[in-house]
């Protein structure tokens, strides 16, 4: 753009006017009328807009008299050659093409998208055969929105935060969970030492995972030689070759950044990643999510699943054809039944006064306000 200016005049008395000349980075200058009516009382007459520029885009250019299709500034001929489709997907959505590895990630992240809900069917046969492919795409298209709610998933931060801070006020009792990295007690569950942001344990191989990641990223730590004792007391509740020193060696190792961001890697891969990815393919928005994150995080993503399976006995997902309010019920009642298998868990306070509560209120949407109650200590978010 530039600040270049032109001048128009009029024959009927009507005070000349001064507006910007425009140039981008590719065509023709652009003559900005936006203040035109403002300033004269009059508007421009265009049909087809064979002179008007509708828009700013950084994505397209076209000039059809010279057969030219830009994206992004890449001819599309050469995209159609050289560019798979998800490759030009990344390059409208963000502006360049992507890395191996971003190539990579946002793959998998379209792949774990491509289940559509089963009443989008119902849609589909209301169209005539000989319906034009444009006009059934454009109605598709448009009724999807009323099924995924993408502003209420918990990838996005403000989502993605709450949970942390719910799944905190169970597992350490305080919403501030980026302060539990040195977190380290046995409480008696039979799972061992129980520690960090969402309880690793010692005998249940994710504590494992921690360490032992953290060593591969870190070898000379103060963990690492715990690594044999580790792996020896996975699966049980002993504390052989832990005690004394390894209690204070994994506060000490809460102060290394390198530590907390492998805690909150192994979290995300572990848990949240993997249950967040099933809750969204299940059609499920941020509650849901939550609520398959919250179980993967007590029961492992195992026993989550059958929980789901258990659900799925009674209600359906969203995704084929079912209400989200009956199915996560059904889900919340089947991950009671699981906690009431373990003496430790028989308190099922993190589903019945929390994610019930939120449930009952319809706020499938995970909207703060959030008031709740776990364990008998109660929790707000605003």
């Amino acid at each position: 753009m530039t600040d270049r200016s032109a001048t128009i005049s009029f024959s009927d008395g009507t005070a000349q006017v001064t507006v910007p000349l425009l140039s981008g980075s590719i065509g023709p200058d652009v003559i900005d009328i936006r203040t035109l009516y403002a300033k004269t009382g009059k508007f421009t007459y265009d049909p087809g807009f064979l002179s008007t520029a509708a828009c700013n885009s950084a994505i397209t250019y076209i000039d059809g008299d010279k057969g030219e299709l830009l994206y992004r500034g890449y001819p599309i001929e050469e995209l159609a050659v050289k560019c798979d489709y998800l490759e030009v997907c990344y390059l409208l959505l963000y502006g360049e093409l992507p890395t191996a590895k971003q190539k990579e990630e946002f793959v998998d992240v379209v792949t774990h998208h491509t289940m559509v809900n089963e009443q989008m069917q119902f849609f589909l046969r209301g169209f005539r055969r000989d319906a034009h492919p444009m006009a059934v795409m454009t109605g598709l298209v448009g009724a999807l929105s009323a099924f995924y709610h993408d502003s209420t998933d918990i990838n996005n931060p403000k989502h993605r935060e709450i949970a942390f801070e719910l799944v905190s006020s169970a597992e350490n009792s305080t919403l501030n969970w980026r302060g539990q990295f040195g977190y380290l007690e046995d409480i008696g569950d039979g799972r061992g030492y129980t520690g960090g942001i969402v309880g690793f344990c010692s005998g249940t191989s994710d504590m494992l995972a921690v360490v032992a990641e953290y060593t591969r990223r870190k070898p000379e730590n103060g963990l690492a030689k715990y690594l044999p004792a580790l792996r020896r007391v996975d699966g049980s509740a002993s504390h052989a070759g832990l005690d004394p020193g390894f209690p204070a060696a994994w506060r000490a190792a809460a102060t290394d950044p390198v530590f907390r961001t492998t805690q909150e890697d192994e979290r995300d891969r572990l848990y949240f990643t993997p249950a967040v990815a099933l809750a969204r393919k299940d059609g499920l928005r941020a509650l849901g999510q939550f609520a398959y994150y919250d179980a993967a995080v007590m029961h492992g993503v195992a026993g989550l699943r059958g929980i789901r399976a258990a659900a799925l006995r009674r209600a359906k997902t969203p995704a084929h054809g079912g209400g989200e309010v009956a199915y996560l019920t059904a889900f919340l009642d089947a991950r009671v039944r699981a906690m009431r298998t373990e003496e430790a868990h028989r308190d099922t306070s993190r589903v019945d006064t929390a994610q019930r509560v939120f449930l009952a209120a319809r706020n499938l949407d995970l909207d703060p306000p959030l008031r709740w109650t776990v364990y008998g200590d109660q929790f707000s978010v605003r």
